[in-house]
């Protein structure tokens, strides 16, 4: 699996390229904002943000989680199906979940769920 994951906006290529990635719970459930425009192509998703009126190129795998982000799976078990489709080890998936979700998050195309946000409390 590719470390360097790669969200496009506007032409202009984001990677994150070192194995850092923000302190994100793992138990945090995200979904995909549901204003976002989606169009797949070969390896690739693009995504418009209306909001934002911004187009975004995410890689195969980042387009794998993104449409795996449905508001009902842990990133555990989103990481088992990486597992499974790309032939890697769950510590790497979970890892590169960690790293495409800082990078989405800061793109605001996913958001927390409230089922954990309040059972935080």
């Amino acid at each position: 699996m590719n470390r360097k994951v790669s969200i496009r906006p506007d032409n202009m290529l984001i990677k994150r390229e070192n194995n850092k990635s923000a302190s994100l719970d793992e138990k945090m459930i995200f979904r995909m904002r549901q204003d976002l425009l989606i169009e797949r192509f070969d390896d690739q998703v693009l995504l418009f943000n209306p909001e934002k009126n911004l187009p975004y190129v995410l890689n195969r795998v980042a387009a794998y989680v993104l449409m795996n982000t449905d508001g009902n799976k842990s990133q555990e078990t989103i990481a088992e199906n990486i597992c499974a489709e790309f032939d890697v080890e769950f510590h790497q998936a979970l890892e590169d979940i960690k790293s495409i979700y800082n990078d989405l998050i800061e793109k605001e195309l996913i958001i927390g769920e409230e089922q954990y946000l309040q059972s935080a409390k």
